[in-house]
């Protein structure tokens, strides 16, 4: 048995579970902003490295910046430069991490046919989606128990779309 390709759950502990995610995520930008924002003067200077649904770390700063940033750097790896170890900063970087809990039922990473992932998982209207572009290989042994169904296709993409039309129009009141 596999999970499914696409499927959802209005289980408390599964939405809690996402909720959590984002949570920390929120936490982990404004981390990184505050920092980036304190070297550099540009608070989308930091660079991540990571999974929303997995764990996400703060690896450095934009290569742009090299010659303001304070201590010692590494020669610039792509568009970031990081700081050596003895650099005050490389802890305050080491500090900005965050690990996603498990999804109940569905597990973060999950594996298929020549793939890895963690697929795309969004709360719409009290029910957590989940959709992945490959075949699953397997299924965690409490899927059942954290109330996965499986959904058509269709069903995904239309609560993803109304999702995304409700992220759209809140941001559009925010300014």
């Amino acid at each position: 048995m596999s999970f499914p390709q696409y499927a959802k759950t209005d289980h408390p502990e599964v939405v809690e579970s996402i909720r959590e995610t984002l949570r920390r995520d929120k936490e982990f930008g404004e981390r990184v902003h505050a920092l980036a924002e304190r070297l550099t003067g540009d608070n989308g200077a930091g660079w991540v490295n990571g999974d929303l649904f997995d764990r996400k770390v703060m690896v450095g700063i934009d290569r742009k910046y090299k010659d303001k940033l304070p201590g010692q750097w590494k020669k610039p790896d792509g568009g970031c430069v990081k700081p050596y170890k003895k650099n005050p900063i490389y802890e305050e970087i080491s500090k900005i991490h965050y690990r996603a809990p498990r999804i109940p039922g569905r597990d973060n990473l999950v594996f298929g046919v020549g793939y890895l992932g963690t697929g795309t998982i969004f709360e719409y209207d009290g029910w957590v989606y989940s959709g992945f572009n490959f075949q699953t290989e397997h299924a965690p042994d409490d899927q059942d128990e954290f109330g996965w169904q499986e959904i058509m296709p269709s069903e995904f993409h239309k609560a993803m779309e109304c999702e995304n039309e409700r992220r759209r129009k809140q941001r559009d009141s925010n300014g």
